[in-house]
């Protein structure tokens, strides 16, 4: 599934990195101008904390209207 929505520009990563060990992240699906985020990672501490906040640079700067988190985290509310 995830890769047939790859292949139609659905699926979507961002990773950080700390030189060559991707040390967190996140994926998700968007449709339209809706971003609908499905698992974040770290190995390094506040790594997926790094790629929401580009996430939600990116989508600002795409235009997009919803970010879909899924669950209010004490992790997400950390953002305000």
């Amino acid at each position: 599934l995830y890769g047939g929505l790859y292949d139609l520009g659905h699926c979507h990563s961002v990773e950080a990195w700390q030189g060559d060990d991707l040390v967190g992240g996140l994926y998700g699906v968007s449709l339209g101008r809706a971003f609908f985020g499905e698992s974040m990672f770290h190995t390094a501490r506040d790594a997926s904390k790094v790629a929401l906040v580009h996430l939600v640079a990116r989508l600002i700067h795409g235009g997009f209207e919803l970010l879909d988190t899924q669950y209010v985290t004490e992790h997400l509310k950390s953002f305000g």
